[in-house]
């Protein structure tokens, strides 16, 4: 409550530069202030779910997801992202909300699997 009568004064393009910031760090807690406070959830081609994504925050990127910011959109980031950093979890939840990988994502897809074979993770 505190952070929100501390924002409410500040412009959209500033809490959007915040949001930005709280998404990449995987603060969930902030993030759901941040938007209340009045910031853009989908703001420059949904870059706080790319973001979200980068930073690992599963719990981060459904809610993003949830409240209106768009994981499945193939020009994004977010799989290349989830790929990149190893995350197999954001790589079902992508799939689970309806995620079509295309050929430009196969080689990540492939990457993140076999560090997971690597690994010995069932």
């Amino acid at each position: 409550m505190t952070l929100i009568l501390k924002i409410e004064k500040i412009s959209v393009s500033e809490l959007n530069k915040f949001l930005l910031k709280a998404c990449s760090s995987g603060r969930l807690e902030m993030v759901k202030e941040i938007v209340k406070a009045g910031a853009e959830i989908d703001h420059n081609k949904n870059l706080p779910i790319a973001k979200a994504c980068k930073s690992g925050s599963v719990e981060l990127v459904r809610w993003l997801h949830c409240n209106g910011a768009d994981l499945t959109d193939p020009k994004s980031k977010c799989f290349y992202y989830s790929c990149s950093i190893h995350n197999f979890g954001l790589v079902i939840l992508m799939t689970c909300y309806g995620f079509k990988s295309t050929k430009n994502h196969d080689s990540y897809y492939l990457k993140c699997i076999s560090e997971y074979i690597k690994l010995g993770i069932k």
